[in-house]
């Protein structure tokens, strides 16, 4: 497997121009074969890490505190609080791991009795809330 990653090569192509050949130092082939069995071993870490927080909400006594899909992350919580503890959960693996959450693609939906305009800490920033359903 070592040597199979250390010998991977790629290219950009962007409309018809294509870069010089690059070493992949990192990461995973997007829409290699093993990708997805590789990433899921890797990211395994941040779902028990943050499942070891025991919060979160319960589905049929299961937590269901952390959704993942692909490198897509859903966190669920009770409140404002439990929340924040699973963000700042997440934050610290991911840093282990050399990943980061993307403020620019990171949305915040709460869902019953928060006030808008609560606050969530995300990297060192205060993020607002985006919505808030009542009902």
């Amino acid at each position: 497997m070592e040597k199979w990653l250390g010998i991977c090569y790629t290219y950009v192509s962007w409309n018809s121009a294509y870069s010089h050949m690059f070493k992949l130092t990192s990461g995973v082939r997007q829409g290699g074969v093993l990708s997805p069995y590789l990433f899921a071993g890797y990211i395994d870490d941040l779902i028990n890490h943050v499942h070891s927080k025991q919060i979160g909400c319960m589905y049929n006594c299961v937590n269901a505190c952390i959704v993942m899909y692909a490198d897509d992350i859903l966190l669920l919580s009770p409140s404002l609080h439990s929340l924040q503890i699973l963000v700042s959960a997440c934050e610290s693996m991911l840093g282990q791991l050399d990943f980061a959450i993307s403020l620019s693609t990171s949305g915040k939906v709460f869902v019953s009795g928060l006030v808008l305009g609560a606050i969530l800490v995300v990297r060192q920033f205060y993020c607002q809330t985006v919505l808030n359903c009542n009902g």
